[in-house]
């Protein structure tokens, strides 16, 4: 890592994490004037196929081993910041306790930039889109990430417990989709799905069945507070939102008859969001606030 920089940041994986660490340091003028530099775990262990959490705190731990997370010269106070998904762990616990451990406060960096960017002007953008007919599709779609998390909660319910129970199937946040829903929207019920699903997680959970028991009560608890509180769509996966977006889109594009360029919209529409990430949200800036106290 170059010395002249006093922030150096490891990410996950090389689709979308190093770009949101960037916009993010973007927004602190304290970062622009003392430097970043932002790599993939990939790229300090000498491997561009290597990534993923587990690798990322092994080197955190291999780093606080030998006193290299942090240090002070004649140039002033250099760190290492690892920014990491928050996945499911919100739910079903794991955090690593560290100021240099630094996680998203969504679900992942995909999830970070749907529900903190500028929406209009994403949209805008990834639609071939005028503001103004961006902020009029966008009324009228209303919440869609809320809407989503309403017919999905079955599914979310389920994969959250999946992930607590170490329950060994096919359910999990693995997948673009629901996998117990259908309809062209995805947005049907499948009731014999769902029993599939829920024999699935609770015959391969590796807990004892009242430990699985003892756990599912405590999941289902913590995501019903958040339903509760309508906070519901901070329970997505950020793989399951575009997609989804896509479709909302076509059909309200369709109702109110609005031109839009539907073309590589899905495989492009997470860029554009990144693009139009609005480090003064409050949640963009708690995740620089982070970042920020590491050079002092």
């Amino acid at each position: 890592m170059s010395g002249a920089f006093s922030l150096f940041v490891i990410v996950e994986g090389k689709d979308h994490d190093r770009y949101l660490a960037q916009r993010l340091c973007d927004g602190s003028d304290a970062l622009n004037k003392r430097g970043c530099e932002i790599r993939t775990v990939g790229q300090i262990l000498g491997d561009t196929e290597l990534g993923g959490k587990s690798v990322v705190l092994s080197v955190f731990e291999r780093a606080k081993a030998t006193r290299k997370l942090s240090q002070s010269n004649s140039h002033g106070r250099r760190a290492v910041a690892f920014f990491l998904d928050r996945d499911a762990e919100h739910v079903v616990g794991g955090r690593k306790r560290s100021a240099h451990v630094i996680y998203s406060d969504h679900a992942d960096a995909e999830a970070q930039a749907f529900h903190e960017s500028d929406e209009v002007g994403a949209l805008a953008n990834g639609a071939s889109l005028d503001r103004q007919t961006s902020m009029d599709l966008l009324r009228a779609i209303g919440d869609w990430k809320v809407d989503l998390a309403d017919a999905w909660r079955p599914w979310i319910e389920l994969c959250y417990i999946a992930e607590a129970t170490r329950a060994r199937c096919w359910v999990g946040f693995g997948h673009e989709t629901s996998r117990i829903h259908d309809g062209s929207m995805c947005r049907t019920l499948n009731a014999s799905a769902l029993a599939s699903a829920e024999k699935a997680v609770s015959d391969s959970t590796l807990l004892s069945r009242d430990d699985f028991n003892t756990v599912r009560a405590v999941v289902l608890a913590k995501i019903d507070r958040a339903y509760k509180r309508g906070t519901q769509s901070s329970l997505l996966k950020g793989k399951w939102l575009p997609r989804q977006l896509s479709e909302v889109m076509k059909k309200q594009a369709a109702d109110s008859k609005v031109t839009w360029n539907s073309r590589g919209f899905r495989e492009s529409i997470t860029r554009c969001y990144l693009a139009h990430l609005d480090v003064k949200r409050d949640s963009n800036r708690r995740l620089i606030a982070k970042l920020e106290s590491l050079i002092g």
